[in-house]
């Protein structure tokens, strides 16, 4: 992965993802805004999606769930963790690994 992110700037895209969070702002509680963008290793945005409300399906979601052909070097930007298990449906980490996500790029890890 080395040179690839050198393309383009990981700040600037995760930025974007919390920017396009904020448009769930007040709609999510009790959990947390998040946003997800994914980028082509040049920065060409793929796809991009938003949790919209408490108990609708989450951002990774939103953004992988109508792509059948992602580019083997595009990178996923989640300000948080996705999640590792869901009580009803598949979780976010079995959604990236089954589209074949190879790189994620997370702001920060959940506590619980």
């Amino acid at each position: 992965m080395e040179g690839f992110l050198s393309r383009l700037d990981p700040n600037i895209i995760m930025d974007q993802s919390i920017q396009l969070a904020k448009h769930a702002e007040f709609k999510t509680a009790p959990d947390p805004m998040v946003g997800s963008i994914l980028v082509t290793s040049d920065g060409t945005v793929l796809s991009q999606g938003y949790y919209l409300q408490a108990g609708k399906p989450h951002a990774e979601v939103i953004t992988l769930k109508h792509l059948f052909a992602i580019p083997e070097n595009a990178i996923l930007f989640i300000p948080l963790e996705p999640c590792s298990f869901q009580k009803t449906g598949q979780s976010c980490t079995d959604l990236m690994i089954k589209k074949k996500i190879k790189y994620v790029c997370i702001g920060c890890r959940k506590i619980n």
